[in-house]
Order: structure tokens, then sequence, then C-alpha cells
């Protein structure tokens, strides 16, 4: 439905074949349906018992929760990362749901150290997550996938949430009738396709494409005139230094159609010296398409040039070696089409009439360049050739997509706070008429413009800083961290609570309270037999229970992963295929044995949270 020349309505026949598809298999759970209103918070915790468990709700706020299976290495992650924790914590009360394991990547890091609370539900099945997200009492729900691998969408056909919302991850509708609304904007849905929609069009300003290379990608900024030292050069990649305008297009090659590659090879032999830079995305597809540009008349060893994939950072470096981005109309270029455009790449398009055609014309838009937005494949051949040909107006069009990233002038794409602050007006719109009684609605939101932001008020994550870094040095020296070391803290069963200690990483990620206590504090009742080890050096005496080998087959999800004071960097919690699979040193050798080197100290310790809650009460 995004690649293939689908019609909108077929496309909406097909989505609401697989909504159906969902529906009937949450039906399996055998669980009221609606949740939201069948079931309250207490019903759902008796029913799913060892489900996570979030802080207590405050009245005052909107909880919002997003859910994904791409909080890690995916561009989904790459884009959103910072948005979790930009929300105003004064209105708003975020959770973020895994539907994936921890990747150990940087973004999934970043992620669970920022927003307010990270629950990881992969190991869950679709009846206990659909419980867990209403115990927690959402108010509204976000699908961050949509009909991509990874999905659960079961578990909003059984509606945990009054409110349901699609963004993002399927660039369509959903076809579901529990989908409330859908996140767009004016371009990638104007108001004459909203018949094919099953949702309310929620429309902000500007671009609903979020991204985060303000953030993120600074490097572009400080290195730009400073690539051939960071070795980012044109001869690294095989660029012949005979080129004198290179074409490119960085998307995956499933995304080129025979129509589009027509035109493509139309301007490789109307612009001289010219060459068409593609990836091997997939390294299969390279020959089919160099034999394809062979049956147009294309020299395809001079004017065709592939390169592999490259890592995220350098992706974006490397875009900005092209002169000029052709997009794919079939299928724009989505966060290929931001990394191009901040990389000062300039990029060209045609308007499409599927929403998944015309992204990229939202991203110019955005980053205030609709003139390179076409209506036909002769407008975009003939623009193509004229930025090619036209020196001096090339080089105006890309000033202005370089300028467009500048601090005091940055354009609305790349403003991610502002963004944030705009669909925060989204949803306290759609969340009041709920209050009122109020049937779902189209939405405009209008711009909160750049004057009353406070861009103070979100604080990074700094990866460097490890579990401790908030703390001063003395108290990270002196203090240990413990789970649930007073009967104080044993949640009853309508209470919810999260770490109470925001520098301890990664808090979020579990359910467990972390409470600073000294070296003397007594030691904790055994749970499951495991065995209790204190780990003491010169920086830190650290309680944890180590299930012991052969129990490990017994764990049941939800298991959660914490990390310990690791002396070393990187800070970061381990995947659980890891921990099953390391050998030595990762149990203590006898109960209550000091090992003195630092680097014997088993770092990671499993507790299936249900077990260890009901045998402490």
């Amino acid at each position: 439905t995004l690649v293939y020349p689908i019609s909108n309505k077929d496309i909406l026949r097909i989505s609401q074949k697989y909504a159906d598809q969902a529906w009937l298999s949450a039906k399996v759970c055998e669980l009221p349906i609606p949740l939201y209103s069948l079931m309250n918070t207490i019903q759902a915790i008796l029913l799913c018992p060892h489900a996570p468990i979030a802080h207590n709700k405050s009245n005052k706020r909107i909880r919002i929760g997003y859910v994904s299976s791409d909080f890690g290495n995916h561009p989904l992650a790459h884009l959103t990362q910072s948005i979790f924790g930009m929300h105003d914590r004064q209105r708003f009360d975020i959770i973020c749901y895994a539907l994936s394991a921890d990747d150990d990547s940087q973004w999934r890091r970043k992620i669970q150290a920022e927003v307010e609370t990270f629950i990881d539900i992969s190991k869950l099945t679709i009846r206990d997550s659909a419980l867990t997200i209403r115990s927690h009492d959402v108010d509204i729900l976000i699908n961050l996938n949509g009909y991509t691998k990874g999905s659960r969408n079961e578990i909003f056909a059984l509606q945990p949430a009054p409110i349901q919302v699609s963004y993002m991850g399927f660039c369509g509708t959903l076809g579901a009738s529990y989908v409330q609304y859908i996140i767009a904007d004016n371009t990638v849905i104007p108001k004459k396709a909203n018949i094919y929609f099953s949702e309310y069009i929620i429309r902000l300003p500007h671009s609903y494409f979020v991204n985060d290379h303000a953030q993120s990608a600074k490097y572009m900024l400080e290195e730009e005139e400073d690539f051939a030292v960071k070795d980012v050069t044109r001869a690294k990649y095989g660029v012949p230094s005979s080129v004198t305008f290179i074409f490119a297009n960085f998307n995956q090659l499933y995304k080129i159609d025979p129509d589009i590659f027509d035109v493509w090879c139309r301007i490789l032999k109307r612009v001289e010296g010219s060459i068409l830079w593609l990836l091997r995305f997939p390294p299969a597809g390279e020959e089919n398409i160099r034999a394809e540009a062979r049956k147009r008349g294309i020299d395809d060893k001079k004017q065709l040039h592939f390169t592999s994939i490259s890592p995220k950072d350098e992706h974006i470096k490397r875009g900005a070696l092209a002169d000029l981005f052709l997009d794919t109309p079939q299928c724009n270029a989505h966060t290929t089409g931001c990394d191009i455009l901040w990389g000062g790449c300039p990029m060209i398009t045609i308007l499409g009439n599927k929403m998944a055609t015309r992204v990229a014309a939202s991203l110019l838009n955005a980053v205030g360049a609709p003139e390179l937005i076409t209506k036909n494949y002769q407008h975009y051949e003939n623009l193509a050739v004229d930025l090619a040909t036209n020196k001096q107006k090339y080089i105006q069009i890309r000033t202005k997509i370089q300028n467009a990233r500048l601090k005091n002038q940055l354009a609305p794409l790349w403003d991610t706070l502002r963004w944030v602050r705009n669909l925060e007006q989204a949803y306290e719109s759609i969340w009041h008429r709920f209050l009122s009684n109020l049937e779902p609605d189209h939405i405009h939101v209008h711009d909160i413009g750049i004057h009353n932001l406070n861009r103070k008020a979100y604080k990074p994550y700094q990866q460097d800083l490890g579990p401790f870094g908030n703390l001063h040095p003395d108290q990270r020296q002196t203090s240990t961290y413990n789970i649930l070391h007073s009967s104080q803290h044993i949640p009853s069963t309508n209470q919810f609570f999260v770490p109470t200690i925001n520098s301890l990483y990664p808090p979020q990620a579990c359910p467990q309270l972390y409470v600073p206590i000294s070296s003397s504090s007594p030691a904790l009742p055994a749970i499951q037999k495991p065995t209790l080890c204190y780990h003491q050096n010169s920086a830190y005496t650290l309680p944890s229970y180590l299930l012991p080998p052969q129990q490990l087959h017994e764990l049941r999800a939800p298991t959660h992963l914490i990390h310990q004071a690791n002396l070393y960097p990187p800070f970061v919690p381990t995947p659980q295929h890891h921990f099953l699979n390391t050998p030595g040193m990762l149990y203590p050798l006898a109960n209550n044995q000091i090992i003195p080197s630092p680097t014997q100290i088993p770092r990671f310790f499993f507790i299936p949270a249900s077990n260890f809650i009901h045998q402490y009460q």
C-alpha cells in the first residue's frame, strides 16, 4: 500500500482488513472490549498481578503512553529520541512501552534515561500487555508502529485507553475503528483526502514529521568546514574527480519504480559529467539497477555509482557530498529526506496523491523551500537539470537549505521543542473533548511560535555520566542502591510507583523502586533461593540478587534486567541473551565473599518482579 500505485480507496479497504484481523486476534484474549470502560485499574491488576507497575497518576496531568517496537537502533528512534524527554512534565505524564528487547543502542539508552517512565513489555502476551496499560490508567495511547514489523495492533484492538492515536510508524490509515486519530499536517493529508482515513485528522503546523537532528547531529554544523580533516570526502567513496555534478538517492532500492528511473536516466543524459549515486540497499539490487540503466542507454560504469550502507552519523555526513537529492515519487524519502536536508543538500520531489507520496513535500515546506516541490515528471526533470546547469540558482537554493539549520534562522522542521509543544496542544484538545463527552473531530493546531519556548527546560541525557553521574562525588562513594529495602515501599493494589532517584540509570526500565541506603542496612530476605553476595571495593558496596544457573530456565516474563554500579563505562544494561551466554564470574563464588578485583565483579542480575514483590510481602 505504501510503494505500489494503489488508490487511496483501496488502501483504506486493505487497512480495514488488517484492523479486523487484529480485532479478531484480540478476541482470543477473552477480555471485555473496550477495556478502558469495562474494566477498572484494580481489576486489571488482579488479572495481571505480575504486570510492571508505574507511579501514582495525578489528575492534574494527562498520561500519554507511547507503544513501539522501535525504541532502539531504528529510524523511528533516531527521529523521536528527544521528544519523550521534552514533554512538559507539569502537564503530561509520559510512559514508553517497548515491544522489543533492549538492543543496548545509544538510542534506547537515551530514551530510557530521559522519559519519565520506560516499561519493557516485550516479554508479555498481548493480553497482559493490554492489562498492564489499562492498570496504568493511560489517557492517550500512541501507536508508533501501525502495520510495520514488530507491531502489536491487537493491544490497541483491546482498547486499554479511551483515546488511541496513530503516528509516524505507518504512513497511512490504520482503518481501525478503535484508533480515533492520526497525526498529520495539511500537506500529507489535505482536507479532500479525509474520506480515505478512518481516523480523525490532527493537523500540526508546518510538518507532522518530527526529527532530532538539531540535537543528535550537531556535528554537521561544527564540522561542515572541516570535512577533509574528518575524512568525509568524495574520494573516500570512490567518486571520480572528473564528476561535475552528483545526483543522489539514498532510499532503499525498492522505492525506485520504472517511471522515475526513466526520468533519472534522461536527467543523466542532459547533464554532462553527472552521476547518479545510489546505495546497495539491498546489495542484490545493484546489478538489476545497472541492467535497467543499460536498457535506457546509460553507461552504468561511468554514470551509476553505488556504495554500501553506513552508520547513521556517516550516512548524514556522506549525504552532504551530493549536489542534489532526487526523491522517489511512489514512496518518498522520509527519514532519509531529513538526513539529506540536514546535511545541507537540496532535494526535489513530486507532490503525489497518497500520504507516503507527500512526506518530502511536507519536509520541504517546513524547511522553507517549497520551490523544490514539483507537480509532475516533466517539471521534476526540468528542475533537476536547471539546478545542475544554473550555478547561481543552485548556490542560492543550497545556501537557503544550509542556513535553515542555524540557530538564529532555525526552520520549523528542525525545531524539535517547538514541534513537541504544538503536539501537546493537540493532546490537550482531544483530551478535553473526551472529558466534555464530545465526539472525536478533526483538530487543527495553531503554531505556538518561538517566543514562549523555555529551551532550558529540556536537559538531554549525557551518556558518559553513568548511573551516579548526577550525584555529588561524595554521594557516589557512600551511597548504595538497593530495591525495596523497606516494607513501606511495597505498593498496595491500587497504587503504582517508579524510581525516586532520577540520577540512577536506567531506573525507568524497571518497575522497582530504587532508594539510597547505607552500607549498614540489613540484608534483604532470600527470594527463590538466590545467592546473596556483597561486592565491595574502594568505591561501592552493592548488595544484589543472583539466581543460580539451574534456575535460569524458570524465569518468566516480565524479567527485568538491571544494571549494577559498574565501575567502568559504558554504564549500560546488557541484553538477556548476553547474560545467558556469558561464562566466568557471572555468579559469586560464595555467600558474603569479598571480591577485591573490580574486573571480577558480576555486573548483571535478574529479578522476576512478580515473585519478588509477592514473596517479599
